[in-house]
């Protein structure tokens, strides 16, 4: 098994990229010519949600939305998702809602929103399953237990009749294991196939990093090791992802993209119980995303932000994002400012950078905490003068 191991995310997602790229073998599956390294063990030491490269351009609005609330909430709608990115739909059958949602199959085991299906309405077993409740149960009442476990696959709606029938929405990771072992929480992710750009070190990194810090606060321990283990990691040759492969290549042997020590020690992490966060997440989605969404939620900043730091900071990510989308760029700095140090920050201001409408940079710059953020963010956005 090849194994991957550094101290930092983005030395991790380097070294796999070469190793793709230069010791891959190449297959085509569906009809996309890959390159794949099988079997593969990622390991995450301090569970960063990021990756932060050069030309690795991610809306981590998109992804703070969906790994910290619509994930945790439970669910499949394609509605909101494309709020932040209108290709979801793609990978939903109907347009609507998706087979293989990670957070329906977490938290309402046998459901599923796309077929219809719900077997705790119509009495059926088995019944609905909070598989994160009962993460949490297992582990409160065992601190050593290793009986807490999350399955995301499902063949009764992942099957062959699916399959051949051209289904756009098959779960990619199958499987979650939550430990426990010196006061830290540990997760390993199995996943039966992984691009690394889009999959692995794209969206998996911060939907279950994201999912195990959440749960070590509702345990009150603190986050240890986040491990991947892919049956099939690769890159696509042709399409997929391409671009960003020839850009960030060259990087593949610079030491320097490492995620700074600060951000590892400062960067706030959830605090709630479960319950808590069960009435942070149904305010969310029942009462204040309408106000973001329409930019009128800004009034209630001082006084209606959830107690948290990290809750917190993700209602200002939601409340930024709507903001930009409205082309009000001076309130976008003014509510950036308003975020504390964090992974969430430093990867939300690099993809506003990105989208090239913030010209003035020292005002832009203006939002950061320390001289070590400016000069972190000015690395990764290959800061150009001229422009």
């Amino acid at each position: 098994m090849k194994n991957y191991k550094n101290l930092s995310p983005n030395r991790n997602y380097l070294e796999a990229l070469k190793d793709l790229w230069c010791e891959g073998d190449t297959i085509v599956a569906r009809g996309k010519a890959i390159k794949e390294i099988r079997p593969v063990c990622i390991e995450n030491k301090f569970a960063i949600p990021f990756i932060y490269i050069p030309y690795r351009k991610n809306n981590a609005f998109f992804s703070i939305f969906e790994s910290s609330f619509w994930i945790p909430a439970g669910r499949s709608d394609v509605e909101t998702l494309a709020l932040f990115n209108s290709n979801m739909i793609q990978f939903s059958d109907d347009g609507e809602t998706f087979n293989a949602p990670y957070g329906e199959r977490i938290r309402f085991w046998g459901k599923n929103d796309y077929r219809a299906y719900n077997p705790e309405i119509v009495n059926e077993n088995p019944t609905n399953v909070d598989q994160l409740k009962d993460v949490v149960d297992k582990i409160q009442q065992d601190n050593n237990t290793r009986q807490a476990t999350m399955i995301i696959a499902n063949p009764h709606f992942d099957n062959f009749e699916y399959t051949s029938q051209n289904g756009k929405d098959i779960a990619c990771n199958i499987a979650l294991t939550f430990k426990v072992r010196n006061n830290k929480l540990d997760i390993t992710v199995f996943n039966r196939s992984n691009d690394l750009i889009y999959g692995a070190l794209g969206a998996n990194i911060t939907q279950f990093v994201t999912l195990q810090n959440i749960v070590a606060g509702m345990l009150g321990v603190e986050v240890g090791t986040y491990y991947q283990i892919t049956d099939s990691l690769h890159i696509y040759t042709e399409d997929f992802g391409v671009k960003i492969l020839e850009k960030t290549l060259p990087y593949a042997l610079d030491s320097h993209y490492r995620v700074p020590e600060y951000f590892i020690k400062n960067s706030p992490r959830p605090k709630t119980s479960y319950e808590d966060t069960m009435e942070i997440l149904k305010r969310f989605f029942e009462k204040d995303f309408e106000k973001i969404r329409n930019c009128t939620f800004f009034d209630e900043i001082e006084y209606n932000l959830p107690a948290d730091e990290y809750w917190k900071n993700c209602y200002l990510a939601m409340l930024t994002y709507f903001y930009h989308k409205n082309g009000e760029f001076d309130k976008v700095v003014e509510i950036m400012t308003e975020m504390s140090r964090s992974y969430e920050k430093m990867a939300c201001a690099i993809w506003l950078w990105e989208t090239e409408k913030y010209g003035n940079y020292d005002y832009f710059i203006s939002m950061f905490d320390t001289d070590f953020d400016v000069r972190f963010f000015r690395k990764v956005i290959r800061y150009d003068s001229s422009r």
